[in-house]
């Protein structure tokens, strides 16, 4: 998908909150001011996404030094 966003269709594209989507700004996702308005690249939204995924791989190793502190505990 290629275009740009307002804080609400963003917030909607990912199903999460406006309030998310600012806080996600101040967090240093790339976006425009123009006249007042905040406009989001849906390319910049995408790869700040990218930034936190996970592999299930990772996952397991976090769980499994979880697990393996709290038996030492």
């Amino acid at each position: 998908m290629q275009g740009w966003f307002g804080v609400k269709p963003a917030a909607a594209y990912v199903d999460r909150s406006p309030r998310t989507v600012r806080k996600w700004l101040g967090m240093g996702l790339k976006h425009s001011r123009v006249g007042g308005s905040i406009l989001i690249k849906v390319s910049d939204l995408d790869e700040f996404l990218e930034k936190f995924s996970e592999t299930s791989n990772q996952v397991d190793e976090m769980v499994d030094r979880v697990v393996r502190e709290v038996l030492r505990g």
